[in-house]
């Protein structure tokens, strides 16, 4: 992706697999191009809730170019400004991707150029762009599909530790008690590892950590790490 973005002009691409019948183990699945601290930026403050590129793409059929997103809303102001000091422009499409499954990804393309360029180029080139989001998605689909494919990924003890918590319904800032750590550090951790299991939100990291035996459920890591009271 990173490779295909420099070839064709492009600051970032993102892939972003929501839900579907066809692949009910890989629901947000997430692959990006984005740099490591946007995401963590995002994800600690739960973006994905508010994300207005997303919520707008999970109604559309159509190409949604950013820059004609209303921002009357104060998040949707905050959610540009903060992309901005990261230096994601707001010059990007999304093309939502319907697929003969039922399933639903988002593919975004964004570009650092000049409103007038970028108008363009979207312009000329939005039919090439779906197209190419289709056949990544096919690709994607194919692998996910993979009979047998499951890796598991690598998790470090931290990132298992604060997912263990969080599958307990912790906060940031009760694990950061619990483990001695800041909160800044603990939100760290989790954006690895929601990085890493290809999550969007805690609540799937927890899920796909579950299903890849990093962590067990909550209904039994209560007996297991957290003692019972003292008989009165």
């Amino acid at each position: 992706m990173s490779r295909i973005a420099e070839k064709f002009g492009f600051s970032n691409i993102t892939y972003f697999f929501v839900s579907g019948r066809a692949v009910p183990d890989s629901d947000g699945t997430l692959m990006t191009t984005y740099a490591k601290e946007w995401q963590h930026h995002y994800f600690s403050r739960n973006y994905e809730e508010i994300d207005p590129i997303v919520l707008t793409g999970m109604n559309k059929f159509l190409p949604i170019d950013w820059s004609k997103i209303p921002k009357v809303k104060k998040n949707t102001r905050r959610f540009f400004g903060e992309a901005k000091e990261f230096g994601i422009s707001d010059q990007g499409v999304t093309i939502p991707v319907r697929g003969a499954s039922g399933e639903t990804a988002l593919v975004s393309l964004n570009a650092d150029l000049a409103p007038m360029d970028w108008s363009r180029y979207l312009r000329h080139s939005v039919s090439d762009f779906t197209y190419f989001a289709y056949l990544l998605h096919r690709e994607a689909l194919r692998k996910m599909a993979q009979p047998g494919r499951r890796t598991r990924t690598h998790l470090t003890r931290r990132e298992k530790e604060v997912l263990q918590w969080a599958a307990l319904g912790k906060t940031s800032w009760e694990t950061s008690r619990i483990l001695s750590l800041s909160e800044r550090t603990v939100e760290f951790y989790l954006s690895n590892a929601l990085a890493k299991l290809g999550a969007a939100t805690k609540a799937q990291a927890v899920s796909k950590a579950i299903h890849q035996g990093h962590i067990i459920a909550d209904a039994f890591v209560q007996s297991a790490i957290i003692p019972p009271a003292s008989p009165r």
